[in-house]
């Protein structure tokens, strides 16, 4: 009788399993993937700030403001003023803070009557007839200036 009901339940059971949608391995016991081959993964270099780099000065960080958040506006460090020679050290520090290499790049500053609000648009020195990289405008606060740009606009320069 006890081998009547064993292979019974044997029988049960393997209906059971027939019946039964497969069910698949739970997430931490499944096989993870094969690595893809070297070849197919592109090194993107680090993103900005390179204001931390050696030789460079660093600045404030900036803060995205703007309806559509994608304004930056930041504060600069005391370089003298208003004047040209402030608006060119201004305008350095944030080519210094976006641009990977700032050597290759010129800035050139355009003032409005008492150097209190600047425009500063930089060029490609390799390509100096193509439109300028990064534009940006500088005001002054009075100690030093405040700078505004677009942050796309800033992060394409790298």
């Amino acid at each position: 009788m006890a081998a009547v009901a064993v292979l019974a339940a044997a029988g049960a059971v393997a209906a059971l399993r027939a019946g039964a949608e497969p069910v698949p391995p739970r997430a931490d016991t499944a096989e993870a993937p094969a690595p893809r081959p070297r070849a197919q993964y592109r090194v993107l270099p680090p993103p900005p700030p390179y204001d931390r780099l050696p030789g460079r000065t660093p600045i404030p960080r900036p803060r995205l403001v703007g309806p559509d958040w994608q304004t930056v506006r930041g504060r600069l460090p005391a370089v003298g003023g208003p004047g040209r020679p402030a608006a060119q050290q201004a305008a350095e520090l944030v080519v210094g803070r976006y641009c990977r290499e700032p050597a290759g790049l010129a800035a050139e500053v355009t003032p409005a009557p008492g150097w209190t609000w600047v425009t500063a648009r930089v060029f490609s020195i390799a390509r100096s007839n193509n439109p300028p990289v990064v534009t940006f405008r500088l005001i002054w606060t009075g100690g030093s200036y405040d700078w505004t740009g677009s942050y796309g606009e800033l992060l394409s320069c790298s």
